[in-house]
């Protein structure tokens, strides 16, 4: 009992002692998880942040060297791929727009999906020949740094951008 009663006064000793840092203590840890809490919502606005980064990049790739001979229709932007729908004059115009494209930043890398003459309108003005027609090409650009596999377009958001022509 009597070792108790010493243990209990030491204890006390020890407490009083400490009662002017618990206020420190309590403003540290809330400042702690103050900054982790700032450093996950870092995380979190970066990754949402990257599509529309990703989008401008292309989209001033895309204006500030224009080529010749491409008419843009449709950009479907995903955040880990981009399809680009377009019209070019000729294989030579498509060469020159796949290589801008590679240089776009984050880009890992540039598909053509689809690569097919335009059909001629039943009413235009017939054409000398088939290399006067648009050449209608679907690009598809994938993006560094994409850990998932393309979701399907019911399940992922999508931005689609198309031309009021």
């Amino acid at each position: 009992m009597w070792q108790r009663s010493r243990v209990e006064a030491h204890r006390l000793v020890v407490e009083q002692s400490m009662a002017p840092l618990r206020a420190p203590y309590a403003e540290a840890q809330r400042l702690a998880s103050a900054a982790a809490a700032q450093q996950a919502a870092a995380r979190l606005t970066e990754q949402h942040g990257k599509p529309l980064i990703r989008m401008v990049a292309l989209l001033d790739a895309l204006a500030s060297a224009g080529t010749v001979g491409v008419a843009l229709h449709q950009i479907e932007h995903r955040g880990d791929e981009t399809h680009l729908h377009a019209a070019l004059a000729s294989e030579n115009v498509i060469a020159d727009w796949l290589e801008r494209l590679r240089q776009v930043p984050d880009v890992e890398s540039v598909n053509v999906r689809e690569f097919k003459r335009a059909q001629q309108a039943g009413n235009a003005k017939p054409r000398t020949s088939a290399d006067d027609d648009p050449i209608r090409v679907i690009t598809r650009l994938a993006w560094h740094g994409t850990a998932a596999p393309a979701q399907s377009a019911e399940s992922t958001s999508r931005m689609k951008v198309r031309n009021p022509e």
